[in-house]
């Protein structure tokens, strides 16, 4: 028996389902009578089950069948002289899937680009029949996008067809298994629009269907070899004449614009009213609006619980749009707070909860290349800077060629992890599809691949670059570049954890060159099977192998939403809890059958609760695997109850900024070292804090990097005053020891010791410190009660990576004096980023820990006075990172002291190519700078291979394109080859782990703990700990983000500084924001823990380049 259990929170809707039939379903009913469980006369939940047909006993997977077995004839032909004459033909066309003739089996739809689109009725048994009539031929037309939805209300699917060049159409059922003529949508011009996705859902909540129809536009001008006009206006290129308000000069750079995308209301009837976007829009706007983009893949998705669909739009070459639902079909735009940075040509889109956290999740897909040679060989050159990428502005949303994975955490903001869970490549990508393949209960990922010409290549790019030519050459420039063969590909999804590459071994690896793909369940075994539209190939049609037990749910919604779009499904019984959304449209141009499966326990029931759109709740227990369940829509009208959101509870800490507009210089040293991964030279704001004047309150000291020194100074009602600047550049500030009060060191060139004298800083003393400093501490190393100092050495402007070296200063009467004697022990130290004192092994005198950049986190203990390296000793030289800072805290409480190491984390660039890396530098006499370039080691091949673009290795190298003319050339040539003569006199530094740790003191050995996954989305910049919460245990803040990186990576900006709870005897959870009161979407730097006012309570202040000094008030306690 299958319960809904009682329940009196409206407005769900539970009761017991009786044996009884009650009829209120159309599908399937009347070919294909299921078991029916009715509900009682006072209105319910009413649910109908089908047997499912014998699944295959195979492993997950696909075989991709004999179309002529199918006696599917069909090729979506277009021939070289057509898509010359119009370059926005190439990007194919889709399919739609759904049972059009309500006999039982799901048919199939296949838009074309020439010839005629073709209607294919499902048989059974893997047999088809063409039942395309004339009118849904739609011959002569350039066919794009189409999806089976009942438009009008009555039962049966209707058919949306989109077009290139026409207009497009509806095609209503009859009731009689076909079509009637066409209804013309309005919106679209024919003429220019070329309409290429859409979705389908209640946007402004009265349950009929509406619609989000996507113009790119009909012809490309660029590519198609328009003639442009350009002329100087007020000393600015400005596109003229007939193109103006289609081409823009940004950045020097030509980029054209798309038409406005189109909103349709539905009246109910099947009939559509176009919405305008003023009157949809509310609130901020960003650009130019209406945004005219070219979009390619548009959904309808509820990702705030209110179940209103918000509307993500993927553009190629604009930004990507977010647009919030008010419930009622009004819209805002998502800020910059919510998405930090986006796709470039963003292709297809999909959502699912990947990580099974009950927060749907974002896949965006673009063309990065998976291969090691074709990664170096293709290059864009057409990233706008100007207005598109804005790596260093907090505010911005950067643009960069890769894809995007957007994790949610539940308040409307997204980070953005694909680097880290190995999704950021899947080559030439069209449309992408979440799919649980092996039923494991987490959501896997296809796309599609492919194209005609490698228009990447950097070589054919260069080349043509040069030539002056006129449009019609431009147009079939085209036909010089590579041809470009790239496989579908299938990822595994681990457990939310990462993803992994399986498209051969689940039989989705076809190089025909994939476009729209729908997923539908086409023999009745529970499991989708897949469609793929591929262009001038026959179609692809796959059977899911998979086996294992499943649960597969289709819904009849209220009103006119006859297939409960919109509606929310969560299945819980398996391992893990599963939530899908049933969605119409959405697709790359394609529409999938209106059915959702989940992963099923064999042995046992699961509990089924849909979330209307309606409002309305249903909850459903014991549904058994191996049936396909209809579940219906409760009678009555929907609820008109308000959406309960939860209220957001008080955080820890109380956000607040000391100077709002206090905005620092970014130094861009790209172009001093143009090989280098990131920018090196880092004068990072930081934050000092201590009573400097001797009067009441604690006093703030900033260094602001090449801007000098502030002084703000604590009043007497919890505010700062400014004080004097200072213009001595530095790349920080240090406390004096105990017996140093009132003293500060500034990491100046050479470094200085200030102290406050008559309301003032001034100088006490220079050291005779030669090199660039780069980190210092105070410490008592000889135990005779005064502090001496450590200074780590960093890289000279031009110099990187080779190091200062690094120095101890001895204090000698309150003169530090340069130790001798310990010189050569430093002298092989790497970029010291930060260092720490402590006793690290119970001896009762002071240690160092260093962080290194290209090396391992490094241990000097304290032999009565004399350092000895004990890094090997303790095992942490296998550990060769991008250490950011080492931070000492004792976290599970053993009493001995841990090391918090924070490194460059898991979601940069270098998750693209495998560890090692290697960075080769030549110091080479009469140059000022040093050439410094990445490599990679290939363990397949075992050798090392270039990480960087060949233009980048150019630049650094000029002379070498003389020895390696061509980007395919050099991509194909190890190190040695690389280097040449010059291999044998460089040098390299070398990294193999990237992950922010916890080094766990054993005594005479560290352990490793790795900080959790939220940790590992930005690199670790900084930590500060202590008894946040008032539970006596230690707790730690951890500084997030970086910015600094080339303008075609995506930025580092996942992180929104993070609060990890303590436990007896370790670490907790990371808290999420609303729980810590923390969001900080800049680059945070130099986090102190410190009572400010004095109630008992640790507040943290630190720096956020580019946005200020931010103080975070605890009122863990108030």
């Amino acid at each position: 028996m299958i319960l809904a259990t009682p329940c009196s929170d409206n407005p769900v809707t539970e009761m017991k389902l009786r044996n009884h039939v009650h009829l209120m379903f159309f599908v399937f009913g009347f070919l294909f009578p299921g078991e029916d469980l009715g509900a009682d006369d006072e209105g319910g939940v009413v649910i109908k089950k089908f047997r499912l047909t014998a699944p295959g006993n195979g492993g997950p997977g696909f075989t991709l069948l004999d179309n002529r077995t199918l006696q599917v004839n069909f090729e979506n032909k277009l021939d070289q002289a057509a898509w010359l004459n119009n370059q926005n033909l190439l990007n194919g066309s889709g399919v739609a899937l759904g049972d059009f003739d309500r006999d039982g089996h799901c048919d199939i739809y296949l838009c074309s680009l020439s010839g005629s689109n073709r209607l294919y009725r499902n048989l059974g048994g893997w047999r088809f029949s063409d039942a395309t009539s004339s009118h849904v031929a739609c011959q002569g037309v350039y066919s794009t996008g189409a999806g089976f939805a009942d438009l009008n209300g009555d039962g049966w699917l209707d058919l949306l067809v989109l077009a290139m060049g026409s207009q497009n159409r509806v095609f209503i059922n009859d009731g009689r298994g076909g079509f009637n003529e066409p209804r013309i949508l309005e919106g679209n011009n024919p003429r220019t629009s070329g309409s290429t996705g859409f979705a389908i859902g209640d946007i402004d909540g009265d349950s009929d269907p509406d619609l989000y129809i996507l113009n790119y536009g009909f012809k490309s001008i660029l590519k198609d070899g328009g003639a442009i006009s350009v002329n100087k206006i007020n000393g600015r290129d400005i596109v003229t004449g007939r193109y103006a308000n289609k081409i823009r000069i940004i950045d020097g750079q030509l980029h054209e614009f798309g038409e406005e995308d189109d909103i349709l209301i539905n009246d109910g009837n099947g009939s559509f009213q176009v919405k305008k976007w003023g009157s949809l829009v509310v609130g901020d706007i960003d650009g130019d609006f209406p945004y005219r983009d070219q979009g390619l893949s548009v959904a309808l998705r509820d990702l705030n619980g209110d179940m209103a669909p918000e509307i993500v739009v993927a553009n190629d070459g604009h930004p990507d749009r977010f647009f919030v639902n008010d419930g009622r079909g009004l819209f805002q735009t998502y800020s910059s707070h919510q998405i930090r940075h986006l796709s470039y040509n963003s292709m297809g889109l999909d959502f699912a909860d990947v990580n099974r956290d009950s927060v749907d999740d974002l896949v965006v897909v673009e063309m990065m290349a998976t291969g090691r040679v074709m990664k170096i060989t293709q290059d864009k050159n057409s990233f706008p800077k100007e207005e598109y990428i804005a790596n260093r502005n907090p505010d911005a949303r950067p643009q960069s060629g890769r894809n995007m994975l957007y994790l949610g955490r539940g308040d409307m903001t997204f980070s953005e992890v694909a680097y880290m869970m190995g999704l950021a490549a899947s080559d030439w990508s069209w449309s992408t599809v979440f799919l649980d393949v092996d039923l494991d209960g987490f959501e896997d990922l296809l796309v599609t691949n492919g194209f005609q010409y490698d228009t990447d290549d950097w070589d054919t790019q260069t080349r043509l670059g040069r030539l002056n030519l006129n449009p019609l050459q431009r147009k079939k420039s085209v036909l010089l570049y590579p041809k470009l063969d790239t496989p579908n590909q299938a990822f595994r999804n681990l457990a939310g954890k990462s993803f992994v590459g399986m498209g051969r071994e689940w039989g989705f690896d076809s190089m025909i060159g994939g476009y729209g793909m729908a997923c539908g369940d086409l023999d009745n075994d529970g499991d989708l099977d897949l469609v793929v539209n591929n262009l001038n190939s026959g179609v692809s049609i796959y059977r899911n192998d998979c086996s294992s037990p499943r649960l597969a749910i289709q819904l009849k919604g209220h009103g006119g939403n006859t297939s409960g779009t919109g509606a929310r499904l969560v299945v819980e019984g398996h391992e893990v809890t599963q939530s899908q959304e049933m969605i119409s449209g959405g697709r790359y141009m394609s529409s999938d059958q209106a059915i959702r499966v989940f992963a099923a326990k064999g042995d046992s029931t699961h509990r089924v609760t849909v979330r209307w759109r309606s409002g309305q709740v249903s909850i459903l227990k014991q549904l058994e695997p191996g049936y396909r369940y209809l579940i219906s829509h409760p009678p009555g009208p929907p609820s008109v109850a308000p959406v309960v959101r939860p209220v957001p509870k008080a955080g820890i800490f109380r956000q607040t900024r000391v100077e709002h507009d206090r905005k620092w210089s970014i130094p861009i040293v790209a172009q001093l070292q143009p090989g280098l991964p990131f920018d090196v030279r880092r004068m990072d704001p930081s934050v000092l804090v201590m009573d400097i004047d001797g009067e009441s309150g604690l006093d703030l000291l900033i260094s602001e990097g090449e801007k000098g020194i502030a002084v703000f100074l604590a009043d007497d009602n919890g505010g700062f005053n400014p004080g004097l600047h200072h213009p001595w550049p530095s790349a920080g500030l240090v406390a004096g020891g105990p017996d140093l009060k009132g003293h500060v060191l500034a990491l100046t060139r050479p470094p200085r010791l200030l102290k406050w004298s008559g309301g003032d800083l001034i100088t006490g003393q220079e050291l005779k410190y030669p090199g660039e400093p780069r980190s210092a501490v105070f410490l008592d190393y000889d135990s005779d009660g005064d502090s001496d100092l450590f200074v780590g050495g960093g890289s000279l402007p031009g110099r990187y990576p080779i190091a200062s070296r690094s120095a101890l200063f001895e204090n000698r009467s309150g003169t530090f004096v340069l130790l001798q004697s310990q010189l050569e022990l430093f002298s092989h130290l790497s970029l010291v980023t930060d260092v720490a004192s402590g006793d690290m092994d119970g001896d009762g005198t002071e240690d160092l820990v260093v962080a290194q950049e290209w090396g391992s986190i490094r241990v000097f203990l304290n032999r009565d006075g004399v350092f000895e390296d004990s890094t090997k000793v303790m095992g942490l030289n296998q550990y060769s990172g991008l250490w950011q800072c080492a931070h000492l805290a004792d976290v599970n409480g053993d009493g001995r002291k841990d090391i918090v190491a924070g490194n460059f984390g898991n979601n940069t660039v270098y998750a693209t190519y495998p560890l090692p890396v290697r960075l080769a530098y030549l110091d080479l006499q009469g140059r000022e700078t040093v050439g410094a370039l990445e490599f990679h080691y290939d363990k397949g091949l075992g050798d090392w291979f270039p990480a960087r673009k060949y233009s980048v290795a150019t630049a650094v190298f000029p002379t070498m394109i003389h020895r390696i003319p061509t980007s395919r050339r050099y991509a194909s040539m190890n190190m040695e080859q690389i280097l040449g003569d010059q291999f044998r006199i460089s040098k390299h530094r070398e990294i193999n782990f990237l992950t922010s740790v916890i080094f766990l003191n054993e005594g005479d050995t560290f352990s490793v703990q790795v900080l959790p996954d939220k940790i590992q989305v930005s690199p670790v910049f900084g930590v500060c700990s202590g008894d946040f919460n008032g539970d006596k245990n230690e707790d730690l803040f951890i500084a997030q983000n970086f910015f600094g990186v080339p303008e075609k990576f995506s930025r580092y900006d996942s992180g929104q500084g993070s609060i990890i709870l303590g436990i007896k005897g370790g670490l907790s959870k990371v808290l999420e924001a609303e729980s810590s009161g923390i969001r900080l979407l800049g680059e945070q730097r130099s986090p102190v823990s410190v009572d400010f006012n004095g109630d008992g309570q640790l507040d943290i202040v630190l720096a956020e380049r580019g946005s200020g000094i931010v103080l975070l008030e605890n009122n863990s306690l108030k």
